[in-house]
């Protein structure tokens, strides 16, 4: 009876020690499964960061060329202007002349 007792306590171990293995193996698929899924939604975050950046640096291309052209204009503007403005001093001396002249012939 003993002998009986004491094949069932063992088998009855060797039952829960397979479970207990069997229960690490899975628990530790799992752990690599989450792992790796963690990896792969970090190289997923990644692909996208570097897709916006990407087109970030497209706009921000853009928008250099842009400022360039706006930049080139406005000093083709200050250049007009600044011929405008001497050409305005030229003529406005000229008519300091005139109305000097006029002004003596009034006398």
């Amino acid at each position: 009876v003993a002998v009986y007792k004491r094949s069932l306590l063992v088998s009855q171990e060797r039952k829960l020690l397979k479970e207990q293995v069997k229960e690490a193996t899975t628990y530790q698929e799992l752990q690599d499964k989450l792992q790796n899924l963690k990896v792969r939604r970090f190289l997923f975050d990644l692909f996208h960061i570097e897709k916006q950046l990407s087109k970030f640096a497209d706009e921000a291309d853009g928008h250099s060329a842009r400022l360039n052209e706006c930049d080139a204009n406005c000093k083709a503007i200050s250049k007009g202007q600044d011929k405008k403005n001497r050409e305005k001093s030229i003529k406005d001396k000229e008519w300091a002349v005139f109305d000097k002249k006029v002004r003596d012939l009034e006398k």
